[in-house]
């Protein structure tokens, strides 16, 4: 049973005015106007916006995918992952276990040829919204063993290049 101090805070709650606010035409689209009403609490001083589902899935690409950090991110943004590649077998396992809808492919990125995944994806050049990766950066570390310039790691960016200029993406991020 709620205290006379709880029922007066709910009461108030439930009396509490909201106004409806209008979401620029910009962001609107062609939805109706009852869709695109915002409600706004008069006591916020703040304005929250829902923003409105796209009309398809943005898509990307993750090279050097690890066990799936960025396209989490991405994913959590409204993009969906339609390829993956990582060499390293527990985070590909890791990949496909937080990502079960993404081809996730464990090999390495030299034996992947862009212009058949790109075909076998049915997307055309210039389709793919982002190619996100993160090549490794260990030998151009300034903490670099002695032998850095001979490191075979040091080269893997060429293929996320050949992956870029293969699928032609709208747009890329590339970490290391």
């Amino acid at each position: 049973m709620p205290t006379r101090g709880q029922k007066n805070t709910k009461q108030a709650l439930a009396r509490k005015k909201v106004k409806k606010t209008r979401v620029p035409a910009l962001l609107r689209g062609s939805s109706s106007d009852a869709e695109n009403a915002v409600m706004q609490d008069e006591t916020t001083p703040y304005r929250v916006i829902t923003l409105l589902k796209p009309a398809r899935k943005f898509t990307t690409v993750d090279l050097f995918c690890g066990a799936g950090g960025i396209t989490e991110g991405f994913r959590r943004a409204g993009f969906a992952c339609q390829y993956a590649n990582d060499i390293n077998p527990w985070a590909i396992e890791t990949f496909r276990a937080n990502h079960p809808g993404t081809h996730a492919d464990n090999r390495p990125i030299e034996q992947v040829d862009a212009a058949a995944l790109c075909r076998e994806l049915n997307l055309q050049p210039g389709e793919l919204d982002v190619i996100v990766g993160g090549p490794p950066g260990q030998g151009f570390s300034i903490n670099a063993p002695e032998g850095f310039l001979t490191d075979p790691r040091n080269s893997l960016f060429k293929h996320y290049i050949q992956f870029l200029d293969e699928f032609e993406p709208k747009n890329f991020r590339g970490e290391n």
